[in-house]
């Protein structure tokens, strides 16, 4: 079969790789010039960077581990120790967090009051499974953690109200998953909670190695690749299969696999969609993350790959030290995310009041510490992130109901699912079993 795959990010990659390893033709859309998405490396400062920490676990699925072996040598991949912790009331605990963690962070009396209000909403009677994240951390952990953990640094991410906010992301939110009783005594035992995130592997150079090596290979196996490539429109053929127009031309295949937005994806329909329906799609919300990279003037100013900073006294949401992955040596490169809104003051801010923001965070951060600011570097991403609304999973359901017709469109990757937690593993997991659904 002749198939097209649109987007050339881990899942488009991996998924395109399988498709040709079945012995199906292969063609790979991708509008940027080159591939890996959101996930490709940067180059900055004399070195790569990543937009945000991407990490590999090195206890991986058997598929995705088979992929990298046949993509890359054993030499060229780097086993690390990942480090990462959330500041919290000024103190660091370790993420994900194990119930022993929350624990000694709060003490004999709050762990007494937390204890208390879990085992109140465990033998309380559950009518219904709760939608919104508010009420499905009450049900499930009580009121004190939901108070006194989830809700200020979930209504920082997104700046709705946890009742707005749905429960799958609360399934995700914070490494927890499964609010279940069983799972939460699997996390009691530190050895069975850390052995999934303890140890990473992170391509020598950067994430884009791994990308290009898949992009050569799936163009070793005749997959051909069109860079710049904005896809005009998508329909279904008289033949039964489907029609994808872009560089001014239409090509024929049998099968799309998209890994866009399926909002996106919707308003590339050649037959358009009810005007309700594209309504919807165009109310759907996001948040935009500004990064910005600084280069100190010092090694060694945070020990940890990331922080995750519940605290409301700093803006950001996120600190990754990007010298701490690869085998680099040099001073610091720090990256701090905000995720904001269009009307936000930063976000129209200019980059002077972005970096003075940036350095007025650190300095809360960094309490007695000396440092330099020698060089920056700022990166906006407009509507990056989908907000894990109950609005906008009411508006997913009727969008994905209404592609489901096209059964020759398949929809895959992070884009398409309501996984907040979600990372390179899931991706390129996520690629192989779809072209894994694709038969002659």
């Amino acid at each position: 079969m002749l198939i097209a795959v649109i987007g050339a990010g881990p899942c488009g990659l991996a998924c395109a790789y399988g498709l040709l390893k079945r012995g199906h033709q292969v063609d790979i859309y991708e509008r940027e010039q080159a591939v890996g998405g959101l996930s490709k490396s940067m180059p900055l400062w004399g070195r790569n960077v990543e937009l945000g920490p991407h990490f590999l676990p090195a206890r991986m699925d058997a598929q995705v581990k088979a992929l990298l072996e046949e993509l890359m040598n054993e030499d060229e991949l780097l086993l690390y120790r990942r480090s990462s912790r959330i500041r919290i009331e000024g103190r660091l605990i370790d993420y994900p967090p194990g119930v022993p963690d929350l624990l000694r962070f709060w003490g004999l009396r709050r762990s007494g009051a937390a204890i208390f209000f879990f085992l109140h909403a465990f033998i309380r009677k559950k009518s219904a499974e709760p939608n919104d994240l508010e009420s499905y951390i009450k049900t499930y952990l009580g009121s004190f953690i939901y108070r006194h953990f989830f809700k200020e640094y979930t209504e920082k991410l997104w700046r709705l109200s946890c009742a707005s906010i749905s429960s799958e992301y609360a399934r995700s939110l914070i490494g927890l998953g499964d609010l279940r009783i069983l799972s939460l005594l699997k996390k009691i035992l530190p050895s069975v909670r850390k052995a999934k995130h303890s140890y990473c592997l992170y391509p020598e150079g950067g994430m884009s190695r791994l990308w290009s090596a898949a992009q050569s290979a799936i163009e070793n196996r005749g997959g051909r690749f069109y860079f710049g490539a904005a896809v005009g429109s998508i329909g279904e053929d008289e033949g039964g299969g489907m029609a994808l127009k872009a560089y001014g031309r239409e090509e024929r295949y049998d099968n799309i696999v998209s890994t866009i937005p399926e909002a996106k994806l919707l308003a590339l329909l050649r037959d358009a969609p009810p005007c309700a329906l594209m309504e919807r799609a165009r109310s759907l919300q996001s948040r935009n993350v500004l990064f910005i990279f600084l280069r100190i003037d010092r090694s060694g100013l945070m020990e940890h790959h990331t922080l995750y900073l519940h605290d409301r006294g700093v803006e950001c949401v996120r600190i990754t030290n990007c010298s701490r992955f690869g085998s680099e040596c040099g001073n610091d490169v720090l990256l701090l995310e905000y995720w904001m809104d269009d009307r936000d003051e930063l976000w129209l801010g200019d980059e002077e009041c972005m970096i003075r923001r940036a350095r007025k965070d650190l300095d809360v951060l960094l309490t007695n510490v000396e440092f330099l600011i020698m060089d920056t570097k700022i990166v906006r991403l407009p509507k990056a992130i989908p907000v894990p609304s109950l609005h906008n999973k009411r508006c997913r359901v009727e969008i994905g109901a209404y592609l489901n017709r096209y059964k020759n469109l398949l929809r895959t990757g992070r884009a398409n699912q309501d996984q907040f937690n979600y990372g390179m593993e899931e991706a390129l997991k996520d690629g192989l079993l779809c072209a894994g659904t694709l038969k002659e």
